[in-house]
């Protein structure tokens, strides 16, 4: 069976969510602000206690909502790659939102980088309360750094030298996720990074 170009490019977003009625729908409308557009978006509610599902309903045809008993932000993360349909994952917490050509500069990345199975990039910290933001990375090191190339042939190493992958700009094959076991519960943290440590025992490149 022939797989069209668009299938093996096409891209899931899973935002889990616990009580974000105050600010959802500004994660939701950072997606659907895309210059390149998600082919679909999955809530899942982990448990919310407020209006969370009523502001996610507002989006109904546009976001498919999932609800799950309290279990955690990676349980919920799980839920989502299970249920979705896209070759590859998008992570969004639901108190965070992306810039608007996020997902047209990765997945041409990707395109340009047909081994890469996971991509990841800087983004803006903004501590609210001193109305200061900022990007976590020097874009001119990281350039340094990579020598021309557009990957770092190590995961390992990129961690160590600073450039760890946060789950909000990542990008990654969704088989790659279940293969590796997706995020395991159970444990007081880090599961992030162990996910993604998993993963680059694998497929180092990033």
């Amino acid at each position: 069976m022939n797989t069209s170009t668009s299938e093996l490019y096409s891209v899931s977003v899973v935002i889990p969510a616990n009580d974000a009625e105050k600010y959802i729908a500004r994660a939701i409308e950072s997606v659907l602000s895309q210059t390149r557009g998600a082919d679909e978006i999955i809530v899942v509610d982990d448990g919310s206690t407020d209006d969370t599902a009523g502001e996610v309903q507002r989006y109904k045809g546009k976001v498919r909502y999932l609800r799950q008993e309290n279990q955690g932000v990676f349980t919920a993360c799980n839920t989502g790659i299970k249920s979705a349909r896209g070759e590859w994952i998008g992570f969004l917490d639901a108190e965070d939102e992306w810039l608007p050509e996020k997902l047209k500069v990765q997945m041409a990345h990707l395109r340009r980088n047909p081994q890469l199975v996971w991509t990841h990039g800087d983004f803006y910290r903004h501590i609210s309360q001193e109305n200061r933001p900022g990007p976590v990375r020097d874009a001119s090191k990281v350039e340094l750094l990579l020598g021309g190339k557009e990957y770092f042939d190590s995961y390992f190493w990129a961690f160590l030298t600073g450039f760890y992958a946060w789950a909000g700009t990542l990008i990654v094959k969704r088989r790659v996720l279940v293969e590796r076991g997706l995020f395991r519960g159970g444990q007081s943290g880090a599961n992030d990074t162990d996910m993604w440590f998993r993963i680059a025992y694998r497929w180092p490149q990033i």
